[in-house]
C-alpha cells in the first residue's frame, strides 16, 4: 500500500514539474501607471521570478502647504506561483497575469514642493507582499499587492497597500 502511494506521489510531482516548465514570466514588461504618475519596468530574473521597479510621484496634502509631491519608488522581487495552473486552465498568463509573493523595498524622498512642516519627508523600508497582476487583451494592466513593511529610518511597522491601474506598453516574451 505504501509503495502504491509513493508511486502515485512521485508521478504527481513529475507531472506537475513537467507542466510547470512551459509557464514563464515575460522577459521585459514596461507599464505606465495612471493612478500615480509613473512608469514601471518588470524584468525576468529567472523562469518565474521578476524584478519590478516602480518610480512614481506620491501626492499628499497638508492644510498649511497644500498639495505636496514626493518622488517615491517601490522595488519588488516577485515570484509568480500559479502561472502553470492558469496556463493549464487556458487562462491568460501574458503580461505576467498571475499571483505572486515577493519582497518590497520602498521609499520616498523630500517633497518637490516647499513643504517645511511635512514630517515624513524621507522614509525607506522593506517588507513581504502578496499580490495579483492581470494584463488584458487591450494591454490594460491591473496590479494589486499588500503586506506589512518596516520603515528602517522610523523603526515602525506600516501597512503596504499598492493598487496600480494602467497599460502595458511593451512586452517581450522568452
Amino acid at each position: 500500500m505504501t509503495s502504491l502511494t509513493l508511486l502515485i506521489l512521485v508521478g504527481a510531482v513529475v507531472s506537475a514539474t513537467a507542466q510547470d516548465e512551459t509557464a514563464r514570466v515575460e522577459r521585459h514588461l514596461i507599464k505606465i501607471n495612471a493612478l500615480l504618475p509613473g512608469m514601471e519596468y518588470e524584468a525576468a530574473v529567472s523562469r518565474l521570478v521578476t524584478l519590478n521597479v516602480n518610480p512614481y510621484l506620491r501626492p499628499s496634502y497638508t492644510s498649511r502647504d497644500g498639495l505636496i509631491l514626493q518622488p517615491a519608488a517601490h522595488v519588488q522581487v516577485r515570484k509568480y506561483y500559479n502561472l502553470a495552473r492558469r496556463q493549464n486552465r487556458d487562462k491568460n498568463i501574458t503580461g505576467n497575469s498571475g499571483a505572486f509573493v515577493g519582497l518590497s523595498i520602498f521609499g520616498a524622498s523630500q517633497s518637490l514642493t516647499n513643504a517645511e512642516d511635512f514630517r515624513s519627508d524621507n522614509y525607506y523600508g522593506l517588507g513581504p507582499v502578496w499580490g495579483i497582476q492581470r494584463t488584458f487583451g487591450s494591454n490594460f494592466n491591473l496590479s494589486a499587492n499588500g503586506g506589512v513593511g518596516y520603515t528602517i529610518d522610523n523603526q515602525q511597522f506600516v501597512l503596504l497597500l499598492n493598487l496600480r491601474i494602467g497599460w502595458a506598453l511593451f512586452r517581450s516574451s522568452r
